[in-house]
């Protein structure tokens, strides 16, 4: 008994009560509807102005508006949201390369095409890149990458399984050629 009451207790605490359904019937309730949603997705985590639209998109989607009220409505979101400095592309891009880069341990390649897969464009992308990453950065990061992957795989060296190793992380191939041949 007291076993049980402490479990629900426990788990009653972790769990978050969905937001209550609104009921949306007009295009002011849309517009509502979509910038709350707006709000709480930024809340958690930080999104480039195209992901964000797209994903505002896909919300209205489901709802029974015509295509253009949907599209005027996600323009005014985000507009407003740029507006007010809650989206930001190019802190985004910084943010994204710092993270990438520093924490995850990606090249520049592979960094920039995800960049651009969220919406950024390629000259942000490529600012970002260069203001966070220089030649010599990305070689130590290539280096540590590789040395865990060896660390990994045991006895066996395995040049072509580690060449494609860190140029599917992103990194350059003239710094994958040069670490993998140094180390020989």
């Amino acid at each position: 008994d007291v076993k049980d009451r402490w479990k629900s207790q426990r788990t009653s605490k972790r769990r978050r009560r969905p937001a209550p359904a609104m009921q949306i019937e007009t295009p002011e309730d849309l517009h509502e509807s979509l910038r709350l949603r707006a709000m709480r997705m930024l809340g958690r985590r930080a999104y480039s102005s195209a992901k964000l639209q797209q994903k505002l998109r896909e919300d209205a989607a489901a709802k029974e508006f015509p295509a253009e009220v949907v599209e005027d409505i996600v323009d005014a979101i985000i507009a407003r949201l740029v507006e007010l400095r809650l989206i930001d592309d190019r802190r985004y891009a910084e943010s994204f390369v710092r993270d990438r880069f520093e924490r995850a341990g990606y090249g520049s390649h592979r960094i920039r095409r995800d960049l651009e897969a969220a919406g950024i464009t390629p000259a942000e992308a490529a600012a970002a890149i260069a203001a966070h990453i220089d030649e010599a950065a990305e070689r130590r990061c290539a280096a540590a990458v590789l040395e865990r992957f060896r660390r990994r795989g045991g006895e066996e060296r395995r040049t072509d399984r580690e060449f494609r190793h860190l140029i599917g992380r992103g990194f350059p191939a003239s710094i994958v050629r040069d670490l993998i041949r140094v180390s020989l």
